[in-house]
């Protein structure tokens, strides 16, 4: 019906009518398109029982009537599509079309087992753009999940290199704590993977965003630094759902002294507290000791409910040797939609994002010897319990070695850019392999596969959904012919993608493209096994005239053939 008259009804405008139809929960609405075709809507909203009747529907300004019998089931709506001009209800058609009673299908193909992959590597984006100061993806107009890669490159001196110490990179992006429960977690936090000078080192900590780079690994003059940033998705679930994705801003720091966790915390929830600046908790002085203990453990705070606001105090020490290194910094991986923060009572800074991790400088607040912290968190938007994530005491923004230039961004990767996913591999750069791919690790931040598969053409009447079961290594985005089909990943549960048949050619010896684009998991990326399945139990085999069914044969590989 869509298909035949969504366009014109879209388009259509309501008539004012009278109807009178004997059931009080029985509904029905006129509308009429640019051509003059009318769509008559029924409906009832009795979900106990199903409605049937007469009814008698009167446009007011022309005094045209329609009478007609309407048989709902529980529930149920109906249309009347009447041509211009037509008053006559037995000449209209009526939807939902009956549809042909099925019978359950026999002699069904087997399932495709795709013996052969064709692999590439993605050299990354040819062409890049400045990214301004804090500027999130949102604000480059990228609001999905795709790929984005990130450049940035530093001028070392051969101190920096020759040090016995390691470096570290760290990447900020404020999101960085979005849906960590806990420090190994990897399914729903964003990821951002590293290579220097060409070279892939790895996955930035799900915490503070480092990764350590050896000084070995580096050399004195320009190391080029690529950052391969992926969007795990936006939580439904308030403020979550705004998520400002992407990486702000990436920095090189001394890999020693390393950063220090705040585990141990004192806790009172307030009462009443009107205005949180000005409390006696805040002073370092206050004497705490009956207060509620607590360990702080995980990214993501879980002390308060939604409504409700905390206090939390803490102490550590800090020698003049400490203060002088530089290493000044607080960062609290989340807090409740508001914080204030306070060092030795002197407000260091304000929070208001739940959704954030929150890095402040203490360099004008603390002392050489004990330090009290008092960190107020209030829960205002939260639906889920919130509170303080994890503290530790780190390097400010100001503090490291900053990039040369302003950082660089694509979403365009030689892969993308060549339409890898639409085309089959034809073109020099792939590799076929047989499956399993045994596991490894190259260098490229981004590789590409393709699995190519045929499907029988099918009797009369015989319809039969597809699936492919897909195991492999690696994160990413999934195509069937050129159409994005979803997201793969290894660490989620699900295999099994279906195939809409739309997408899906029959008995073409081009054959059927899957194509995934994935990044590399912690064993690397590749395919382990992939097959193309019928969904046995919603094939269906229509009342119609059949011929002899067409099924596989006994083994099949990449382009696998078929006999009747």
């Amino acid at each position: 019906m869509l298909e035949e008259h969504g366009a014109a009804l879209a388009r259509s405008r309501a008539v004012d009518c009278a109807v009178a139809t004997g059931e009080k929960d029985v509904f029905a609405v006129l509308r009429v398109d640019n051509d003059g075709n009318r769509y008559l809507f029924v409906r009832t909203n009795q979900h106990d029982a199903g409605r049937h009747g007469r009814a008698t529907v009167r446009e007011n300004a022309s005094g045209r009537e329609l009478t007609f019998e309407y048989d709902l089931k529980p529930g149920g709506s109906s249309l009347l599509f009447l041509s211009t001009g037509q008053d006559d209800v037995r000449k209209g058609q009526w939807f939902p079309k009956e549809i042909p009673e099925a019978s359950p299908p026999k002699d069904l193909p087997g399932p495709v087992v795709i013996r052969e992959v064709a692999s590439r590597s993605d050299a990354g984006p040819e062409s890049w753009k400045e990214l301004a100061t804090g500027a999130s993806l949102n604000d480059a107009g990228i609001f999905d999940s795709r790929f984005v890669s990130y450049r940035a490159s530093f001028t070392l001196d051969h101190k920096a290199v020759n040090s016995a110490n390691n470096l570290r990179l760290r990447v900020i992006y404020p999101t960085l704590a979005f849906g960590s429960w806990s420090a190994g977690d990897r399914g729903t936090r964003d990821h951002v993977l590293v290579s220097v000078n060409g070279l892939y080192k790895g996955e930035t900590d799900a915490i503070n965003g480092d990764l350590v780079l050896p000084a070995s690994e580096l050399h004195a003059g320009k190391n080029e630094i690529v950052m391969l940033y992926q969007n795990s998705g936006y939580m439904k679930e308030e403020a979550w759902m705004e998520k400002e994705s992407g990486i702000r801003c990436v920095r090189l720091l001394p890999d020693l002294p390393v950063d220090r966790v705040l585990p141990e915390w004192k806790m009172r929830i307030l009462l009443g507290a009107d205005n949180f600046d000005d409390l006696p908790d805040l002073n370092p002085a206050f004497d705490d000791h009956d207060w509620q203990t607590l360990k702080v453990e995980k990214a993501k705070g879980d002390q308060i409910e939604k409504g409700q606001a905390a206090i939390f105090r803490t102490s550590f020490e800090m020698t003049a040797e400490d203060i002088e290194s530089g290493q000044t910094g607080l960062m609290v991986s989340q807090l409740s939609d508001y914080g204030l923060i306070l060092c030795n009572g002197e407000k260091i800074g304000k929070t208001h994002s739940a959704i954030t991790s929150h890095t402040l400088d203490m360099a004008g607040a603390i002392r050489p010897g004990r330090n009290v912290l008092a960190i107020v968190a209030l829960a205002e938007n939260s639906n889920s319990r919130s509170g303080l994530g994890l503290p530790y005491l780190t390097w400010p923004l100001t503090a490291g070695i900053q990039p040369d230039l302003p950082i660089q961004f694509s979403d365009e990767s030689a892969g993308i850019k060549g339409k890898w996913h639409q085309g089959p591999y034809n073109e020099g750069g792939w590799t076929m392999k047989s499956l399993p791919e045994a596991a490894s690790l190259d260098q490229s931040l981004l590789d590409w596969r393709q699995l190519v598969f045929q499907l029988p053409v099918l009797r009369e009447g015989l319809r039969i959904p597809w699936l492919v079961r897909l195991f492999a290594r690696g994160e990413g985005n999934i195509y069937i012919n050129g159409n994005h089909l979803g997201r793969y990943s290894e660490s989620g549960g699900q295999h099994d993608f279906y195939l809409p048949g739309c997408w899906l050619k029959h008995g073409n010896r081009e054959g059927n493209i899957v194509t995934l684009c994935l990044r590399p998991g912690p064993h690397g990326s590749g395919v382990q096994s992939a097959e193309i399945i019928p969904y046995a139990a919603y094939a269906e085999q229509l009342d119609v005239a059949s011929s002899a069914a067409v099924a596989p044969s006994a083994t099949s590989t990449g382009t696998p053939t078929w006999t009747s």
